[in-house]
């Protein structure tokens, strides 16, 4: 764990951690200069295990990808996140590592967007399994066998699915796996659960969106020909081996984003897609 030294006072926040799962050993002296010149009581992290209450926020140097994996640990601390991008896409970590010795310090004196990301929890025959802030998937795991499952929102049955698996994604999810297998872009804001089958074996499956106070479950169907998975933000959560009931909601839990005072959703979607 780094501490940072103080030398002027300009930032709106009191206590600051900054961590990297990559060595980008560039890219954090660049922010650790900053920081100092700021007069932050900054501390660079070895381990999220680190991450306290007492910190009021997380800066993320990397890519969507270490947002996500990190928005775990700021949700059992309550501590906003800011992410510096570093990774490819960047829907998540909106702050290009070359502005950052522009943009850092309009957000640390207070010029900033504060958004709040609800999670999804999932569980287990009726046991907690997880939170995610993209999706939950459940996916087979043996050779090329479909896998059968049935599909209920609030307990009514809808579909027996043969299929490659299910995606359960939210609004931040949108632009995730579930961009990949044909789903919609969701503004994050918009209330919504999205379901979408992944290589159905019938033609008249379709995508699903659904409010956020249903829930929905899948019963896995367990075949000596094919296992399964569920898998959270990417993460393998549990193996399947028996008939299982999958529930899915939206969790209680949110991510607090810090953006840019000038972050704007759909202008960062042109962006990063490249739309002309």
């Amino acid at each position: 764990m780094k501490h940072i030294a103080p030398r002027l006072k300009m930032t709106h926040f009191n206590k600051i951690a900054l961590f990297s799962y990559k060595n980008l050993t560039i890219a954090i002296n660049e922010i650790i200069k900053i920081l100092h010149q700021l007069n932050t009581n900054a501390v660079e992290l070895s381990d999220l295990d680190q991450l306290t209450s007492e910190y009021d926020l997380l800066i993320i140097i990397g890519g969507d990808g270490s947002m996500i994996a990190a928005s775990q640990y700021a949700i059992t601390h309550n501590v906003p996140i800011l992410g510096i991008n570093v990774g490819k896409l960047g829907f998540l970590t909106d702050i290009p590592n070359y502005e950052v010795t522009e943009r850092l310090p309009e957000i640390l004196s207070g010029k900033f967007r504060k958004e709040k990301r609800h999670l999804l929890e999932c569980r287990i025959d009726k046991q907690h399994l997880g939170y995610c802030m993209n999706e939950v998937v459940l996916h087979r795991v043996k050779d090329l066998q479909m896998i059968s499952y049935d599909l209920c929102i609030n307990g009514q049955f809808l579909h027996t699915h043969s299929a490659d698996g299910m995606i359960i994604s939210t609004p931040t999810g949108s632009t995730a796996y579930s961009l990949s297998a044909g789903g919609p872009i969701i503004h994050p804001q918009l209330s919504a659960i999205m379901v979408i089958p992944l290589c159905s074996h019938k033609v008249n499956t379709k995508p699903l969106i659904v409010g956020t106070s249903d829930e929905i479950q899948l019963y896995y169907k367990p075949s000596h020909r094919s296992d399964a998975a569920v898998y959270l933000d990417g993460r393998l959560s549990k193996q399947l081996t028996d008939a299982t009931e999958i529930s899915i909601c939206r969790s209680d839990h949110c991510v607090s984003l810090i953006h840019p005072e000038n972050y704007e959703f759909f202008s960062t979607l042109k962006t990063k897609l490249g739309w002309d």
